[in-house]
């Protein structure tokens, strides 16, 4: 089994102990007097979830929708402990390999464990506010852990909506501008996957927060259970802004197509300007080609700078006529 585990004690003192190990077997699980725990399970080997869940004393099955990679958030009820399942989308607080990457949250009167099979920028951020934070766990437990997670997995959401909206910003640009290109539709597909994914992610965990808020469970402290109804009020927040966001790719679609369609209606008035300036030419010409005697004399030899001179006046009073109307 491919496993980094790592175990945090929370003493009632305001102490903590930490130990990360490769082996779960060598971790002692039960809380002393007064302890809390958090263990974070990294397993990038699926098949050695199971070892986990037996170890954990996990129902079996527990762990499918983290197996099966389940696009929808959820939590679930044992007999002695909640488990969660969502999603962050990010890795780190570099916006690179954005998708949604599951956890499992099991929660217990006096322990939390994390479950995931990839690398998460909330569990990292939680494990760097652990020691900060030790007075404040000392008081309200493993919810105010839950409520750490939860909220950092918004915030990871929030950050993503304000770059989203940077980018679509740019695009919008680009859109309005007369030399873009068809390049812009391929960044523009681009920037509605990724707000999409945002979306459905949103949408998923919103649904798993307003259970959360609802239910009553015996390890969430009174005010960790209101800082949780902030989350999910930011959450739906976020929520919003990703629905704009939507707005904004069909807005920047629509601003490329107008601009084609201006472009196109540039090139159709040029090309109509200039056949307004020849059609006139074209019929002088006609009608001195035709073989009957016309004035002025043609055995004259000024007759054909005569008649150059009448186009060319011709043509620079329709193309003064035009600039008139700004049709140039």
């Amino acid at each position: 089994m491919n496993a980094f585990v790592r175990q945090i004690r929370f003493g009632p003192n305001g102490s903590s102990t930490r130990v990360e190990t490769a082996d779960l077997s060598e971790l002692q699980l039960e809380c002393g007097e007064g302890e809390r725990i958090w263990l974070d399970v990294f397993c990038s080997d699926v098949g050695g979830l199971e070892p986990v869940a037996r170890r954990l004393g996990l129902e079996p099955g527990s762990l499918t929708d983290l197996i099966d990679q389940s696009d929808r958030a959820r939590i679930d009820y044992f007999n002695d402990y909640v488990q969660l399942y969502l999603h962050d989308l990010m890795a780190s607080r570099q916006i690179v390999d954005i998708r949604p990457r599951a956890v499992v949250v099991i929660c217990r009167p006096r322990a939390m464990y994390t479950l995931r099979t990839e690398p998460l920028e909330s569990t990292g951020f939680l494990n760097d506010s652990a020691q900060r934070a030790l007075p404040v766990f000392a008081r309200k437990g493993i919810s105010h852990l839950l409520f750490l997670l939860v909220d950092r997995v918004v915030d990871n959401c929030m950050v993503l909506a304000k770059e989203y909206e940077r980018r679509l910003n740019t695009l919008e640009d680009r859109s309005l501008s007369q030399a873009c290109g068809e390049d812009l539709l391929g960044d523009l597909g681009t920037a509605r996957d990724e707000v999409l994914q945002l979306w459905r992610t949103l949408v998923s965990n919103r649904e798993l927060m307003i259970e959360l808020c609802e239910e009553e469970f015996e390890f969430l402290h009174p005010e960790s259970a209101r800082q949780l109804e902030q989350v999910r009020d930011h959450l739906t927040s976020t929520l919003e802004i990703a629905e704009i966001l939507r707005g904004m790719v069909n807005d920047v679609r629509e601003n490329y197509r107008t601009t084609l369609s201006l472009r196109s209606a540039k090139a159709m008035q040029q090309l109509t300007v200039f056949a307004g300036l020849m059609l006139p030419l074209t019929l002088i010409v006609g009608i001195y080609g035709m073989n009957v005697p016309l004035w002025p004399d043609a055995t004259k030899p000024s007759t054909f700078w005569l008649i150059m001179g009448f186009m060319a006046v011709v043509s620079a009073g329709l193309l003064y006529y035009f600039r008139r109307q700004r049709w140039t």
